[in-house]
């Protein structure tokens, strides 16, 4: 792509941004514009709801004293002094009543036990349910008042009951939905917008409405209201009820958009509901949002153009910079930078042409550098290769050293046991027979005591030799293995101190290579001396295992330990690193862990050659 193309798509890509930047800016203002219309919405929806709810809990509470006057006329009724003697007593208390009837029943009944009817008021009238009555005051034990039942009716019920408490019987009121009597609780309101209130039984059925319409429809205004309840509780206390809100959600109200408040009624399952269609109750809410968005499109479209022309004025400079900066990148900088007016971006072409000729100078300095860097370089590469290569293998001949210096070492140290064995201990073996054949007849006396003590203290010189012999080359690792000799050692040189020792192994049945052997009893004994002598431990763990061709030693105190970075003043650091040059010499790691007071943990990981081990018999003849 040319410099001239890639600053005009630059100049588009300005215009493009400025006009995004532009958009997100009004987007801010335009939100809230919408934010606050929505929550003007929302309070406005806030508002009705809470004046809905209102005027159900008020219309809730005509309907709960209604309820209760009709109540306190059947416990007359049912009153034991008055229908507990006979039952023509029962049927003048209930045509006392009726005379003197609430204006909530239609009729009224005396229902005995069995469930027959014995009275009813006015007679003939509409047949009461008998058994239905007799059967909610069994399973309420006390008044009640049913849900609208299939003869179109709601029932007011109150037990009879006899004076050692049993049931004799039930008075009933009827209460008929299409007369007046209980639509009176809705005296005084007048709705507005095409608001219309009812009552509904448990059932959801509307049993009283300012629609008449609704009568006997299915109403879910319980609900519907109880996402509300949070909201418009406490505004509602002082009710003394506990009124609900909230917005319609059934077929209806769906396509009409509704707002239902519900209130219920303490005495019977029953509510009062108030309910408008959102689009009334919110008319100028509506028409606000509807303006709000086509004003905030027209805005945002005057601020996009506006923010297009004022971009295109800078575009045209910005792109002849951006061909320099191309042309600076690519490296020509033989070709000079064309003034531009004499504005921001006047002066930023102005640098960019300092730039230009401040980097053809340096460049030019920098090749010449360049050239005298790469000879120097070049040297010191080819000396460092030297120094390496004399490195390596001065490293190589010092392990080599360091192998031939401890295979001497073990075999002086074999050759000097040897040679204690042979003479050393035979002399000091003789001496002790002829000291004894000496005590045998001397007297006793100063001479006998002499011998005496001159036996004792060879015996204790041959024990010596002996330890001194075992230390040297202990002749078990020869004949018996690793697993013997690290058992011998640990009894002979932690058990006599008091220490504690466990010694675990797994997969060392066979033997290993000599000198491996070796190398790894000489570590377990190094790692023992230092316990004995500075570790200052009640128990050691020496584990070893072999698997799939990994070998692993480990010598575990808990002694007063030490900093493993800082080596002790007794010398117990140039021990460790004894071993640690033993064991590299093979191969493998050794690690050791320590911390002052926490003891000391030795651990020795080496990978053996894939061939098994050598027979026992083998391995003693090759030592």
């Amino acid at each position: 792509m040319s410099p001239a193309a890639r600053g005009a798509r630059s100049g588009h890509r300005i215009q493009t941004r400025v006009t995004i930047l532009v958009a997100v800016g009004m987007l801010g203002p335009l939100a809230a514009i919408a934010w606050v219309s929505a929550r003007s919405r929302s309070e406005l929806e806030h508002q009705v709801l809470a004046e809905h709810t209102l005027l159900a809990a008020l219309m809730s509470e005509r309907l709960e004293r209604l309820l209760s006057s009709g109540l306190e006329e059947l416990h007359d009724v049912a009153d034991p002094a008055r229908t507990a003697t006979t039952p023509g007593a029962a049927r003048t208390a209930l045509r006392e009543a009726w005379v003197r009837r609430h204006s909530l029943f239609d009729a009224m009944f005396l229902v005995d036990r069995e469930g027959h009817v014995l009275a009813q008021e006015p007679a003939p009238g509409a047949a009461a349910e008998g058994p239905r009555l007799l059967s909610e005051a069994e399973r309420t034990g006390r008044a009640a008042f049913t849900d609208l039942l299939a003869n179109r009716r709601a029932y007011a019920v109150v037990p009879i009951r006899t004076w050692d408490g049993d049931l004799a019987g039930a008075v009933g009121g009827a209460i008929d939905p299409g007369s007046p009597r209980l639509a009176a609780i809705f005296k005084g309101y007048v709705p507005t917008l095409g608001e219309w209130a009812e009552v509904i039984d448990g059932e959801g059925t509307v049993i009283a409405s300012t629609d008449p319409s609704r009568l006997f429809s299915m109403s879910n205004a319980r609900s519907i209201a109880q996402p509300w309840r949070g909201h418009l509780a406490a505004p509602l206390r002082e009710l003394g009820g506990a009124p609900i809100a909230g917005i319609g959600a059934d077929v209806e109200a769906e396509r009409a958009g509704e707002l239902v408040a519900f209130a219920p009624v303490s005495i019977a399952r029953w509510g009062v509901s108030v309910r408008q269609p959102r689009r009334e109750a919110l008319a100028f809410s509506s028409d606000l949002s509807r303006e709000v968005p086509l004003l905030s499109l027209v805005s945002l479209l005057v601020a996009v153009l506006f923010a297009r022309g004022a971009s295109r004025s800078m575009t045209k400079p910005l792109a002849a910079l951006t061909a320099a900066a191309e042309r600076l990148t690519a490296g020509e900088l033989e070709r000079p930078i064309a003034a531009l007016q004499d504005d921001e971006v006047g002066r930023l072409g102005e640098a960019l042409e300092r730039m230009r000729q401040a980097l053809k100078d340096s460049l030019e300095r920098v090749e010449r550098a360049n050239q005298a860097l790469e000879g120097r370089v070049a040297e010191r590469t080819a000396e460092l290769e030297g120094l390496n290569r004399e490195l390596q293998a001065r490293e190589s001949s010092v392990r080599q050293l360091l192998a031939k210096v401890i295979r001497a070492q073990e075999d002086e140290c074999r050759r000097i046991a040897r040679e204690l064995h042979d003479e050393t201990t035979q002399s000091l073996a003789a001496l002790i027979m002829r000291v004894h054949s000496a005590l045998a007849f001397a007297a006793p006396g100063e001479l006998r005591a002499g011998l005496e003590e001159t036996a004792a203290l060879a015996t204790r010189t041959l024990d010596a030799v002996h330890r001194l012999i075992a230390d040297l080359r202990p002749s078990i690792l020869d004949d018996l293995g690793l697993k013997s000799a690290i058992l011998w050692s640990a009894k002979t040189k932690l058990e006599p101190l008091g220490i504690a020792v466990r010694c675990e192994f797994a997969g060392l049945d066979g033997r290993l290579l000599p000198q491996l052997e070796t190398v790894l009893f000489r570590v377990v004994q190094e790692a023992m001396t230092n316990v004995a002598k500075h570790a200052h431990a009640s128990s050691v763990l020496i584990q070893a295992s072999l698997n799939d061709g990994q070998l692993t030693l480990e010598v575990e105190d808990d002694g007063r330990g030490f900093e493993v970075a800082k080596p002790s003043s007794e010398g117990s650091g140039w021990g460790l690193l004894g071993m640690r040059e033993r064991v590299e010499m093979l191969g493998g790691k050794l690690s050791v862990d320590s911390a002052p007071g926490q003891g000391t943990h030795v651990k020795l990981t080496l990978s053996l050659p894939r061939e098994a081990p050598r027979p026992a018999a083998l391995e003693i003849a090759h030592g």
